[in-house]
């Protein structure tokens, strides 16, 4: 299988990656925006190595109804994946959704930033201001350093806009890659490279700090930010850092977050 994701279809990474061209999210029974973009990073994987995907729907009609709503089904339809996603009325909801959306150029990064800053500066004004500097960084990046250029987002507020989670990525070459020559050895010690201060994989002087005060931001408001890259997965958080291995690999890089709102 290419990519299964099991139960709650956590973002703290994926259940089963390989190399294969099958997305099975059968037995997912409740999903987030970082693994709607996720499953689409997954997709571009596949597409770039010049096979078909094959997708296959959950069977919980809920979930399969927010992939729809999330635009997924609209997504695989553009590049010509077969799906049977279910066809979703777009009641609208406010500022309680970001659905899926690529991104390709810095314009349309700041463009994300500042729908997102608009969703939330109502709410939080903290909140939206992280959130900016947050997304255009991340989407930058892709820009910069991932080797692709087009990139994923979405966002949502739940629990009557009391908690906020976020997701941006890519499928390029991943943290490891670009930073080979500042010494990552590992997904791991790329992604705590990718944190450190003035390390960036372009060799210009003020750069190397957008993934920092990115990350620091964010928990400075209670909030939680991991960021996924090959086995590689590091999360912070006001608690403290938690970072693993997985056994099996993301291609690219995924970022995403919670942020309760106040």
């Amino acid at each position: 299988m290419g990519i299964k994701l099991f139960g709650n279809g956590t973002h703290s990474g994926p259940s089963y990656l390989d190399d294969s061209n099958i997305v099975d999210l059968t037995r997912v029974t409740f999903i987030t925006p970082g693994s709607t973009v996720l499953v689409a990073m997954e997709i571009d994987r596949i597409v770039q190595q010049g096979v078909d995907p094959v997708f296959i729907r959950p069977q919980s009609g809920d979930v399969s109804n927010y992939l729809a709503r999330m635009r997924l089904g609209q997504f695989l339809t553009d590049l010509g994946v077969p799906h049977d996603l279910p066809h979703v009325r777009e009641h609208n909801v406010g500022n309680a959704l970001a659905e899926l959306t690529l991104f390709s150029n810095s314009a349309e990064v700041a463009d994300l930033g500042a729908q997102l800053h608009g969703l939330c500066e109502r709410i939080d004004e903290d909140l939206a201001a992280s959130l900016y500097v947050c997304v255009c960084e991340a989407g930058n990046n892709v820009q910069y350093h991932s080797g692709r250029n087009v990139g994923y987002f979405a966002a949502q507020m739940t629990h009557n806009k009391t908690r906020f989670r976020f997701a941006i990525g890519d499928a390029g070459r991943g943290l490891r890659a670009s930073l080979a020559h500042k010494g990552a050895t590992d997904d791991l010690s790329a992604i705590q490279l990718a944190l450190e201060e003035g390390v960036s994989a372009i060799d210009e002087d003020g750069r190397g700090y957008g993934v920092r005060d990115m990350t620091d931001g964010l928990v400075a408001i209670g909030g939680n930010i991991a960021i996924t890259s090959g086995t590689g997965f590091h999360i912070e958080s006001p608690t403290g850092p938690v970072r693993r291995d997985f056994e099996r690999s993301v291609q690219g890089v995924l970022i995403h977050g919670f942020v309760p709102i106040k």
